[in-house]
């Protein structure tokens, strides 16, 4: 009979934290592997949502992070179902700038979720958008899944 220890989270903290796999041999362990576990998606996401789309540069900032990594950190942290960032290859502003020629690519952040978590973190996210624009729309879901996480990389 082999008898597995799981784990979750990367390789190499665990390798620091665990005994070496021949060191829990007497425990009767024979394999160490990561485990396979679903993504947690907190309640159901479909029917009627929002589409929140944040246009910002790519050099803009906040509190001296890149304000879209900044964004998408907050976003998490307050448990949205989701963000995209996407990178533009070409367009102009307000100011009639070409992006490709300012240097500064325009990105794009989409945000799906229900309508009451977009409402409650829409006022953080207008805060930190001092230039730019920012969009909601209602959208349907159709289908939102999630397959096994995979193994972190060491």
């Amino acid at each position: 009979m082999t008898t597995e220890m799981r784990y979750g989270g990367r390789a190499d903290r665990i390798h620091r934290l665990a005994p070496a796999p021949d060191a829990l041999l007497p425990l009767g362990v024979h394999q160490v592997r990561p485990a396979v576990t679903r993504r947690p998606l907190g309640p159901k996401l479909e029917g009627e949502c929002r589409l929140l789309r944040i246009f910002v540069g790519e050099s803009d900032t906040w509190q001296g992070t890149p304000l879209y990594q900044a964004i998408v950190r907050t976003l998490r942290a307050q448990g949205i179902a989701g963000a995209t960032v996407i990178r533009a290859i070409d367009g102009y502003d307000a100011k009639s700038y070409r992006f490709e020629l300012s240097g500064d690519v325009p990105l794009v952040i989409e945000v799906v979720d229900r309508a009451d978590s977009i409402e409650r973190v829409l006022p953080g996210v207008l805060e930190m958008v001092t230039e730019g624009l920012v969009t909601l729309e209602s959208v349907q879901v159709l289908a939102y899944r999630a397959g096994p996480l995979r193994a972190p990389a060491a």
